[in-house]
């Protein structure tokens, strides 16, 4: 009988079956509009990809490419070629080499386009290896070309390959439309100044070339991330050196987990196989980027690959027999592009998972493990924990005392805003009390304690006169109240969680005399997450 583990067979499997298959990983892809749209403007940039590839194979493209006309050429170890439609209007080029030092292949590929409106330039890089060896996060010149030459934007924002510098109000302003808007489909990374000297824990000039075209940068001095705290909360803001990445779709809403906040000091500790330090965070960053323009297939199909474009430009009716094989043909070199490209990036996800899962744990560990020192300073001398007199200051007191067993959501945050409960020291007790007995109670599973530790949990809640419900509404009536139900929290693979678990106070309607605190147990991080305060959820009776 094998006694291996799923996985463990997975991984021989791969190992054995796909160890001489070529595997296409996608390094990189922009595809963006140009706030210009002339034909003047696509020939240029047309020029500027077959200028790249007469620079690589002199000699190998024929003039007429210039006028748009199409080409091909076929040699061993090289393809190079070009499409068109027939009013101009699409462009295509793609470019098949193998590498000079290394036994892998580089395909690139470029698109120019009218789209009505607008004209859009896209580029693609993708390298096919027999090895599993680590691949360079490059892109091509002419992707600079376009960024330095074709007024490129996403969500009406200028992409350049220039840091921008947040420098008043009314620039954190335009910061804040960028990052909350949802048509946004560049990350944008937020460095914020070190406490001391006013310098970046990153070179922001350097991390803005090196992914141009893939993201946007921004400086952050400690004046502006107060402001950016206020407007999204602490739990969603960076600041102190820290550096951040708002990823496209971020709202008020979102899991924090899901947009990565990096520390100076994790930032200076940095260490992994490109070396050690700022300069190899800086690898790092970059190359995550790189590979988050590529990482599901929904994003790479965004933008049209070469082949699909010949085989669009094929699909009429009453094509001749020639016409049919090629299309044919061309459906087959999709459908193996593609089934290539997803088994590599399906290997490599699998790696990067368990590398980000290791890390989060270890960095875990560590805070569960300072938090539990300073608690044990403080009973050693006596000191107990303060309560809050106002809301607005709950966040900071549940980051300075509860941080290794709370994570307070931003939309908690926000209803702490709007808060008329007039018993703010209930709410308060009500959260320290998540936090020590519902917490052990969870944590704990010798079963010598776990009558103990459930009557402590149970006593808390007679004691501030709380009742506790494990659910807050009906599954028959969750539909009409999904959005006021769940939020958005990551836990394995599900993205929105449901805010089951509450404490209640008080039967009436009047939020100045009742009280809920939602929440849920986030088991693979240990943590209470707390999801609304103080106010009743909307129901219909609400």
């Amino acid at each position: 009988m094998n006694d291996s583990t799923l996985a463990q067979q997975l991984a021989e499997l791969r190992r054995t079956r796909y160890a001489q298959v070529p595997r296409l990983r996608y390094v990189m892809q922009s595809f963006l509009p140009s706030a210009k749209h002339a034909e003047a403007n696509r020939v240029d940039a047309r020029t500027r990809v077959l200028d790249w590839a007469r620079g690589k194979w002199p000699g190998l493209v024929p003039p007429a490419a210039y006028d748009g006309k199409a080409f091909e050429h076929d040699q061993a170890g090289l393809r190079i070629a070009a499409t068109t439609n027939s009013d101009g209007t699409i462009w295509a080029f793609r470019s098949e080499h193998l590498d000079s030092h290394e036994s892998r292949t580089w395909v690139t590929e470029a698109l120019v386009a009218d789209l009505g409106p607008t004209d859009a330039f896209g580029v693609r890089n993708s390298c096919s290896t027999l090895t599993g060896e680590s691949i360079p996060t490059t892109s091509p010149r002419f992707l600079r070309d376009f960024v330095a030459h074709h007024s490129l934007a996403d969500a009406g924002m200028p992409v350049t390959a220039a840091s921008h510098f947040i420098a008043d109000t009314d620039e954190l302003e335009k910061f804040l439309s960028l990052l909350m808007s949802q048509d946004r489909s560049l990350p944008v990374i937020a460095l914020t100044q070190l406490p001391q000297g006013g310098d970046y824990a990153i070179d922001p000039a350097k991390l803005a070339r090196d992914t141009q075209g893939l993201a946007h940068v921004f400086c952050l001095p400690p004046g502006i991330t107060f402001g950016l705290s206020d407007r999204v909360g602490k739990t969603l803001s960076v600041f102190h050196g820290a550096v951040r990445t708002y990823y496209p779709g971020f709202s008020l809403d979102s899991d924090p987990w899901r947009h990565h906040l990096v520390f100076p000091q994790r930032i200076a500790e940095w260490a992994d196989e490109n070396g050690s330090g700022a300069a190899a965070f800086e690898q790092f960053l970059s190359k995550q980027l790189h590979i988050f323009s590529v990482a599901t297939p929904a994003k790479v199909e965004q933008l049209p690959s070469y082949f699909s474009i010949r085989r669009a430009l094929l699909d009429k009716p009453n094509k001749t027999t020639d016409e049919e094989i090629q299309a044919l043909r061309l459906d087959l070199e999709v459908a193996r592009t593609n089934e290539q490209a997803w088994q590599a990036q399906s290997l490599d996800s699998d790696a990067e998972a368990r590398a980000f899962e290791e890390e989060n744990r270890s960095l875990r560990a560590q805070n569960i493990t300072l938090a539990y020192e300073l608690k044990e300073l403080r009973k050693t001398r006596g000191i107990p924990i303060p309560i809050p007199e106002h809301y607005s200051e709950i966040p900071r007191w549940i980051d300075s005392y509860f941080s290794d067993r709370i994570f307070f959501h931003s939309r908690a945050v926000r209803g702490l805003k709007d808060a008329v409960f007039e018993d703010v020291r209930l709410a308060c007790e009500s959260l320290k009390l998540l936090a020590e007995a519902y917490w052990d109670m969870r944590v704990n599973h010798d079963p010598d304690l776990r009558q103990s530790l459930s009557q402590a949990w149970e006593e808390g809640i007679k004691t501030l006169r709380l009742e506790y419900n494990s659910q807050s509404i009906a599954p028959n009536r969750l539909g009409e109240f999904r959005s006021t139900y769940t939020i958005d929290y990551r836990i394995g693979q599900s993205s929105q969680q449901l805010l089951g678990p509450h404490l209640k106070y008080g039967t009436t309607k009047d939020d100045r005399f009742c009280m809920r605190i939602y929440f849920l147990w986030d088991d693979d991080r240990q943590l209470v997450v707390i999801g609304s305060l103080p106010a009743h959820l909307e129901t219909r009776a609400t």
